[in-house]
């Protein structure tokens, strides 16, 4: 049997546990409170971002050494779906932020950590991973010009993050494998620049606009490279955050989100009536209803547990030293993806036979069906997932030989 890392198992995994989930509970109210104020502002208010904090929800994911709460990735999933099932802006948010400030704290040298993780605040981070930039080197670091996307939280952020490809004398720089090399710069929230532009459809409090820099300089020791940062501190879940962290954050949310929209339309059923005259009849009634109900409830489960096979399965490999497998990898954002389809496939499901009740604002059902809609489009749990396992399962592409007659 293999050896657990004891610090991560047994009675404190179960204590880390319900403290944090014990911690969501009790933001609740907060949550609930400013939930349309996060959808009107379009961005998370700052008395939920301060009860977030005070509960040590934005610090769960980092690295004991700067003061985190390092979380495995079960409790993780745990966390991430308990929260969305209360409120979407504030979950989608924290995803982003928990894991952002995650990178800078496992990842960031010695040298410059505690210019971050010193300075009396818990840094709240922001950004995407996505290289949209061009990081220029010159001497001691980097020129970085670039326009992000999506930045959710960034308002409320301190430090932000981008990705960009490297180059040099204007070439484009590649590695040993002849792939473009990447890095992610990191800078406090004022060396960047925010554009306003998030009037969107779903998600409408993540507050997830724009930014951008010119020609900033960003000095070495405040770029990491990525996908395989160097780690300077921290545990197993830290050395490979493709299927330890990025994959589980989306897969929680998408949980929380099909959980809450069975809630409520198992609570709308009893007296939301459809039909005219004598064929007037409460939707519980209806067998149709009834079928359609079980199954989404099933699929709701069965993927809940495909999730803790998947990453319970990575996180084994993680503390066993074998973290990066492509398979893995690759089925760490398969499962990913699968749980948001359904996730989207039951809220569509749900908001259809809430009726007219569910086209309201007030009604949480359109509210979950619009951010989960808004959550698929997300890069990272994009189709492509499938056909990249399906290559892997016909012995086509990297990571072949661990999925071949799977």
């Amino acid at each position: 049997m293999r050896a657990r890392e004891p610090e991560l198992d047994g009675p404190r995994r179960v204590t880390e546990r319900e403290n944090l989930l014990s911690a969501v509970e009790s933001l609740r109210d907060v949550l609930e409170t400013h939930a349309a104020q996060a959808e009107s502002d379009r961005t998370l208010p700052r008395p939920v971002v301060d009860a977030m904090l005070n509960e040590g929800l934005l610090q769960f994911l980092s690295p004991r050494e700067v003061g985190g709460g390092e979380a495995d990735p079960l409790t993780h999933l745990e966390v991430m779906e308990a929260v969305a099932r209360i409120d979407t802006s504030a979950a989608w948010s924290l995803m982003i932020g928990a894991a952002t400030t995650t990178l800078l704290g496992a990842y960031l040298p010695d040298s410059v950590v505690g210019d971050v993780f010193g300075a009396g605040q818990w840094p709240i981070s922001a950004g995407q991973l996505a290289p949209l930039g061009h990081a220029e080197r010159v001497e001691g670091g980097y020129n970085v010009t670039g326009r992000w996307a999506f930045g959710s939280g960034i308002s409320h952020s301190t430090w932000v993050v981008g990705g960009a490809f490297v180059e040099e004398a204007g070439e484009s720089m590649s590695g040993p494998d002849g792939a473009p090399i990447r890095v992610i710069v990191i800078a406090p929230k004022e060396r960047w620049t925010v554009h306003d532009t998030w009037q969107a459809a779903g998600l409408k409090g993540s507050g997830s606009s724009h930014y951008s820099l010119d020609r900033e300089f960003i000095a070495n020791d405040f770029v990491i490279a990525y996908p395989t940062p160097e780690q300077h501190r921290g545990g197993a879940v830290y050395r490979e955050t493709r299927t330890t962290i990025i994959p589980v954050g989306h897969t929680g949310f998408a949980l929380g989100v099909a959980r809450r929209v069975l809630d409520e339309i198992t609570k709308l059923a009893h007296s939301k009536m459809r039909g005219y005259g004598p064929n007037r009849a409460g939707i519980a009634g209806r067998s149709v209803f009834q079928k359609e109900l079980a199954e989404a409830d099933t699929r709701v489960r069965a993927a809940r547990l495909l999730a803790f096979d998947v990453f319970g399965r990575a996180w084994d490999a993680a503390r066993a030293g074998d973290p990066g497998a492509d398979e893995r990898q690759a089925e760490t954002q398969l499962a990913a993806t699968y749980v948001t389809d359904v996730a989207a496939e039951v809220a569509g499901w749900a908001y259809r036979f809430g009726g007219g009740d569910a086209l309201y604002e007030s009604s949480p059902l359109q509210h979950y069906w619009r951010d989960i809609n808004a959550a698929t489009q997300h890069f990272f749990v994009a189709d492509v997932n499938y056909e990249r396992y399906g290559q892997i399962m016909l012995g086509m592409g990297p990571g072949a030989e661990g999925a071949a007659g799977r």
